[in-house]
């Protein structure tokens, strides 16, 4: 009985359950630098978990998924694809996709949707990648798309773009442009 009426006091104050409003102060107060930490063995699997670890990433959790859809893109964008947990995911994808035949496997069937693209449309000249990650998608159809004259690839990982400019510079042909995007 007791436990039915702070229940429904709590939700006179708040439309939250206590979880949320508790993990939304507690990650208030945790430092960006530290979330991040927190975060970035959860996504690349790279760690168990100890019991902290756990605790914070269950109130991670519950934050991230109690904001709205702009707020989750911010939070995506800063703690998640623009940071180290975002450069972790990307090198443990990469080491899976170490040469363009397993690459090719996997996306092979989009590959050739877009030389189909290309062929039946041969005024385009420019291939464009949203995310570009750590760049193999783009260095596939720069093999395979001879007709191309430039290849964009966009990501907001800064550092991310950085290591693909290095690997553009031993692609032979000019024509290939990373950018980072806002």
């Amino acid at each position: 009985m007791l436990k039915k009426l702070a229940k429904k006091a709590w939700y006179k104050v708040s439309k939250h359950p206590p979880a949320i409003v508790r993990a939304n102060i507690l990650v208030g107060l945790l430092p960006k630098p530290l979330a991040v930490r927190i975060w970035a063995p959860l996504l690349t699997g790279s760690k168990s978990p100890s019991h902290w670890r756990r605790f914070w990433s269950r109130q991670l959790n519950l934050y991230y998924y109690s904001r709205s859809e702009e707020q989750i893109r911010q939070l995506n964008r800063e703690l998640v694809w623009g940071s180290i947990a975002g450069r972790k995911w990307h090198q443990l994808r990469s080491s899976l996709y170490t040469d363009s035949k397993t690459l090719l496997t996997n996306r092979g069937h989009f590959v050739s949707e877009v030389s189909k693209f290309s062929d039946k449309h041969p005024q385009s000249r420019e291939v464009v990648e949203i995310g570009t990650g750590h760049g193999l998608f783009l260095e596939l159809f720069y093999s395979k798309l001879s007709r191309i004259e430039r290849f964009i690839g966009l990501d907001i990982n800064a550092v991310q773009i950085d290591n693909n400019r290095e690997r553009e510079n031993t692609w032979p042909k000019p024509g290939v442009c990373m950018c980072r995007s806002a």
